[in-house]
């Protein structure tokens, strides 16, 4: 997601706000896990060169995960929480304050949600890049 940022805001500053933040944690979890999916546990190899894993990318043969359905979950409780966030959003929003009292500390941070929403956006075009490569495939 990074491709045009030389920040790396995505690689560098969004995994630590997902130390602090559940909403980004979950939204994180589920993008990996279904990559992992469709990976199928196999490391794809670039250019001529073939390395070894490292130890610990090798998954044991009689462990079967379902990252899918690891993918699934982690992305049910990002939407859950992105709920939770948009609802105390508008709660805040439709109570105005009065320029006499102090507004309340924000609960959430709208940053945060902006770059959930990018975060599922990636999740969504995962299953895209995925049916277009089987169109390819059926038509070759």
């Amino acid at each position: 997601m990074d491709l045009f940022d030389k920040d790396k805001h995505f690689a560098h500053l969004v995994p630590l706000k997902a130390l602090r933040d559940v909403l980004l944690r979950n939204a994180i979890a589920a993008v990996a896990a279904k990559q992992l999916g469709r990976v199928n546990g196999h490391k794809p190899f670039v250019g001529v060169q073939c390395q070894k894993p490292a130890h610990m990318e090798i998954l044991e043969d009689d462990v079967n995960i379902n990252w899918f359905y690891k993918a699934a979950n982690y992305y049910d409780k990002a939407i859950t929480q992105s709920r939770e966030y948009l609802a105390t959003l508008s709660g805040s929003l439709s109570k105005p304050t009065s320029p006499n009292t102090q507004p309340p500390p924000p609960m959430i941070n709208t940053d945060d949600l902006l770059v959930a929403v990018s975060i599922f956006s990636l999740y969504e075009s995962l299953d895209n890049m995925e049916m277009g490569m089987m169109g390819w495939l059926q038509s070759v």
